[in-house]
């Protein structure tokens, strides 16, 4: 019971975002108790002192109200972020809680058929963004797997902004240090009598955490300040195999103003990438995403084909020393076949600091031997 008691005090914690105006408000009111109410009416120095202090604790933490906002676990960004960089990435812009900044048209809460579903924050940068839904009253069968798709997405009223779109379930599953795949509670994740694995995707109180991934086209930037609308139709479960049973249909449609920070760093390198025969002729590094221009010896065939291309853009390392090497999925693409020019985007599970990154990281494997070759390229 303590420790439920510590994390619902944490959480609401968390959750407090004050206006300027509010702030003012709640520290001229506890500022007022140490004044005496009637003609006459002594304060003790105890009480006064204790109400003073009060209002110091209050400023201070209002002032920094930041620190508190409650940072969404479904975020592949989560688990490699410090403090610092969310306090950063919230004084930017890049992460935003549409629910604490609702305007006279928002909307970003809905409730039909029992269940709400409700925009809990964003992560958005140049070309990327991650929205997170949270799902409250949704009835999930035990050892079953939730799924839902929004059914449009629309952002200044246009639906064709993003290249690829997808989503996750949070399932408080984590990695510890040792890079073991455990429970939040730090205990290895269990499998069940015919070895599949067991997770758990609804918390304490049976409320589910839905991220959202989009690749944009182009830069999101443009459309920053405009309104985005997010629709969803029906909740179900995962059949397996990407197959989908809806259990529960409705009209939840969420709307708020889409807002981010495209703030990025590009850099002409003009190196060669090892003896790949491939030139880096340009890098470009935002807060989550990592976008590299290519001049390629001859035709990329796979590029037809599907096929990943090599080397692979795995990350970067920073002029600490440290490297980033979580890397995940993106968008491939020519910029001018004719000329062998060729673009990688991949996300960063985490926040880049571009002024930070000295290096650009690939990597291949050695066909006949198929040992790991590193090749870093470093920025001038």
């Amino acid at each position: 019971m303590k420790t439920q008691f510590s994390k619902e005090y944490n959480d609401s914690i968390d959750a407090l975002r004050f206006s300027d105006q509010a702030k003012e408000a709640m520290i001229q009111a506890l500022m007022a108790e140490s004044r005496p109410q009637k003609k006459g009416q002594r304060r003790t120095m105890k009480k006064a002192m204790l109400v003073v202090l009060a209002a110091v604790m209050l400023i201070a933490t209002l002032t920094g109200a930041a620190v508190f906002t409650r940072w969404s676990k479904a975020l592949p960004q989560t688990q490699r972020t410090s403090q610092h960089q969310r306090e950063e990435a919230e004084k930017s812009g890049l992460s935003v809680s549409p629910a604490q900044n609702t305007e006279d048209n928002s909307v970003t809460s809905v409730t039909d058929q029992g269940v709400t579903i409700s925009v809990e924050q964003t992560i958005v940068d140049k070309y990327t963004a991650e929205l997170v839904f949270k799902i409250s009253g949704f009835d999930l069968p035990e050892g079953q797997e939730p799924f839902c798709s929004p059914s449009s997405i629309l952002l200044d009223g246009k639906d064709d902004f993003y290249s690829t779109m997808g989503g996750h379930f949070y399932d408080h599953t984590t990695h510890n240090d040792n890079g073991e795949w455990v429970y939040e509670d730090g205990t290895p994740v269990a499998t069940d009598e015919n070895g599949c694995v067991v997770l758990h995707y609804a918390d304490q109180d049976g409320n589910l955490e839905y991220a959202v991934h989009i690749n944009a086209r182009d830069d999101l930037s443009q459309y920053f300040g405009k309104e985005i609308q997010f629709s969803f139709d029906s909740l179900g479960i995962s059949s397996g195999k990407a197959l989908y049973t809806p259990t529960l249909k409705g009209n939840w449609t969420l709307r708020w103003t889409f807002d981010g920070n495209a703030k990025s760093r590009t850099v002409t390198v003009e190196k060669p990438i090892g003896d790949t025969g491939i030139i880096l002729k340009e890098a470009e590094i935002s807060s989550i995403n990592l976008e590299v221009q290519l001049q390629l010896k001859e035709h990329f065939d796979g590029f037809d084909t599907l096929e990943p291309f090599h080397p692979y853009l795995v990350g970067v390392r920073c002029k600490d020393g440290t490297v980033h090497r979580d890397i995940s999925g993106g968008r491939d693409s020519y910029e001018d076949p004719e000329k062998e020019l060729f673009r990688l985007r991949r996300g960063c599970n985490g926040i880049l600091e571009p002024e930070n990154v000295d290096a650009i990281l690939f990597e291949d494997y050695d066909p006949d031997t198929q040992e790991q070759i590193l090749y870093t390229v470093e920025l001038p």
